[in-house]
């Protein structure tokens, strides 16, 4: 009976302490899994990750011309910081926008009277304040002079 070139079984029983396996080439290589992020080397020497492969920036404002900004250079790199301060900036409006729809639903208002309401209930906090301080002082100088 012959076996395939790839697998090998040991059909004579076993004197050895060793145990019955069988073996396969493919097992002896090791599993190489491709990463998540692949880069591309396009002889620059330095590699560029798929995530940034969306920021090949072109020079005119159309795609359309496909004269495009060589990556890796200091021009590249400006755009790409430039486009990312952008983007955190817009990621930033989102994030305030969604604040103050919470703030207005927590103070049962609209996002236009949020700000006036809640300048309102600092002035009237605040007024409130001042007024408790110096009542707590005049009742003081009251208790005092009923004292003496």
């Amino acid at each position: 009976m012959n076996l395939p070139a790839t697998s090998k079984t040991s059909t004579t029983p076993n004197t050895n302490t060793e145990s019955q396996t069988s073996v396969s080439t493919f097992d002896q290589i090791p599993l190489q899994t491709p990463s998540t992020t692949p880069f591309f080397n396009h002889g620059y020497g330095f590699a560029i990750p798929d995530d940034l492969l969306p920021l090949y920036l072109y020079v005119q404002s159309t795609r359309t011309k496909r004269n495009f900004i060589i990556p890796g250079s200091n021009r590249w790199f400006t755009e790409v910081r430039r486009l990312t301060r952008v983007h955190d900036a817009e990621e930033a409006t989102k994030q305030r926008l969604i604040d103050e729809s919470n703030q207005s639903k927590l103070l049962n208002t609209s996002l236009k009277k949020i700000e006036q309401r809640v300048n309102l209930t600092h002035d009237l906090t605040s007024f409130q304040n001042v007024y408790n301080k110096h009542t707590m002082t005049f009742s003081e100088r009251r208790d005092r002079l009923k004292i003496n």
